[in-house]
């Protein structure tokens, strides 16, 4: 079977176990929303390891990116995944823009603007620095602040300054 393909195939086994795993924790009781949401997230960065280890065709590194955000809005919309879903309807688009971003660095990895390390930066920065950001400023964040329109914690901001900084280091 052809390098590309396998990857492909293993891409989708990869997220749909992380979709399914954060589902029965979920079912389970054993995590709320807004932690299975974040599992998600952070699990699904990890694609652009298979993408790397395994996809050398753009045209096949776009199809999991591309599916995505449909399969994300129809979720979105329907609710289809309960625990990759903001427990406010409608109030976050995060799921649709995820794979939009992932789907931005293919495309600038394929022709070239930035290397496919660079842009695995990128995306681990955005799983683990913006998961953990989310995860720490709910559980500690007491004073939150605005930004930009957007309420932010202290404690979520170190997170996301430490968990991107280590992420850059341990990928350059």
């Amino acid at each position: 079977m052809n390098t590309n393909i396998l990857g492909l195939l293993v891409s989708y086994a990869m997220v749909f176990s992380f979709i399914g795993g954060a589902t029965l924790l979920l079912k389970k009781g054993l995590l709320q929303p807004y932690a299975t949401r974040k599992i998600v997230h952070i699990g699904v960065a990890h694609w652009w390891l298979l993408y790397i280890a395994f996809i050398d065709s753009p045209a096949i590194g776009v199809i999991g990116p591309l599916s995505f955000i449909v399969i994300n809005w129809i979720s979105y919309k329907a609710h289809l995944f309960k625990a990759m879903e903001d427990p406010e309807p409608t109030r976050n688009l995060g799921t649709i823009y995820f794979p939009v971003s992932l789907l931005v660095l293919v495309g600038l990895a394929a022709f070239g603007v930035v290397e496919r390390w660079e842009a695995g930066i990128g995306v681990m920065v955005l799983g683990w620095g913006d998961g953990l950001a989310a995860i720490v400023g709910k559980r500690f964040g007491k004073t939150p602040f605005s930004i930009f329109g957007q309420t932010k914690t202290i404690p979520g901001t170190i997170a996301l300054i430490l968990a991107s900084s280590a992420v850059t280091l341990l990928m350059s």
